[in-house]
């Protein structure tokens, strides 16, 4: 679990190759991306923290944001939804400026969480559709549940 990188206003457009995701979902447009893949982006800082984004393929992450990674073959979207259920607005480290750090947000216990879930009708057959709606979204909300790799 990491936070995103550094970018100031001045590198970012309103258009450009790769999108710029903040702390509060798009900011804009960049010539260079962070990230590859599939990402659930948890809102570290800024008036609306701790909300959940989704991104998908070449993207920049802001250092507003903070990038979990999964374990293999958790679904990103549930653990987005997740984290919702949680309550972890709670864990704000200030009343001024309220946010999380990356440390306290990897202290969440997200098996005892999902634990606690009801349970919902298993699917007859896998999906090959992606967990993430329409390529073309670049945000979207999520349902569900999953945990965070072990980094240790």
């Amino acid at each position: 679990m990491e936070s995103g990188e550094n970018i100031t206003s001045l590198q970012i457009d309103e258009v450009g190759a790769y999108p710029v995701f903040g702390g509060n979902g798009l900011r804009g447009y960049a010539d260079r991306f962070t990230h590859y893949g599939t990402y659930a982006l948890i809102g570290r800082q800024g008036a609306l923290w701790g909300n959940i984004n989704y991104a998908s393929g070449k993207f920049w992450a802001s250092e507003h944001a903070v990038i979990p990674t999964l374990v293999r073959g958790a679904s990103v979207q549930c653990f987005g939804n997740l984290i919702r259920t949680m309550n972890h607005r709670q864990y704000s480290q200030s009343a001024a400026q309220p946010g999380l750090s990356v440390e306290m947000i990897g202290k969440l216990d997200v098996r005892a969480a999902a634990a606690k879930l009801p349970e919902t009708p298993q699917k007859s057959a896998p999906s090959e559709k992606s967990d993430l709606p329409d390529s073309s979204d670049q945000l979207s909300n999520g349902t569900g549940d999953s945990t965070l790799e072990d980094e240790s």
